[in-house]
């Protein structure tokens, strides 16, 4: 898993990744795995089950929608930071630039991706029901932003951004009940 964090698909090797799994022989590799493309799946599946999960996680924590969104840009800041770890997010770095070939594998992580913006669609609706949120709020505005966002700190955090700053990025978010009080016209939610 750590070495497509590090290097992403296309720049790990199936020689590296031997190496870092302590194969010594390909014929080994390719039984196991079968391909390279299986074993990124396999360790994908394993980050969004394992570290990957915290900033979805951190979605549940906090009474209100305010407080659950600041939990989940709070997790993703020091998640993609943190130098024990890989730099960034493997879900969002790991196949940016695929050739056409692989484009299979750039879709896999795109639908990942869509997995944060259901789960803040989700907050944000129960936040909505609750009486939190005004009906008239543009749920998939909103949460388009904060999951833009989420995304935007893993680039800025493996582009070498200091975690503290980061952080500070993080904090001048506007809360969810500022946003939810623009009216929904405001959001153009029309593709380009």
């Amino acid at each position: 898993m750590e070495v497509f964090w590090r290097d992403g698909f296309e720049g790990a090797s199936t020689e590296t990744l031997r190496c870092a799994m302590g194969i010594r022989h390909a014929a080994s590799f390719y039984r196991v795995f079968g391909d390279k493309r299986n074993l990124f799946f396999l360790a994908v599946e394993h980050y969004a089950a394992t570290v990957g999960s915290a900033p979805i996680a951190a979605l549940s924590q906090g009474k209100t929608a305010d407080e659950a969104v600041a939990a989940m840009l709070a997790s993703g800041a020091q998640l993609y930071t943190e130098k024990s770890s890989g730099i960034g997010c493997l879900i969002v770095s790991g196949a940016v630039n695929c050739t056409p070939e692989n484009a299979d594998v750039a879709e896999f992580l795109a639908a990942y991706r869509v997995t944060i913006q259901k789960k803040l669609v989700e907050r944000l609706e129960r936040a909505v029901a609750d009486g939190e949120l005004s009906r008239h709020t543009n749920i998939g505005a909103v949460a388009e932003f904060y999951a833009s966002l989420l995304h935007g700190i893993a680039v800025r955090a493996r582009d070498g951004a200091p975690g503290a700053d980061l952080r500070a990025a993080v904090a001048l978010a506007p809360r969810v009940s500022q946003l939810s009080a623009c009216p929904a016209d405001n959001f153009d939610t029309r593709s380009d």
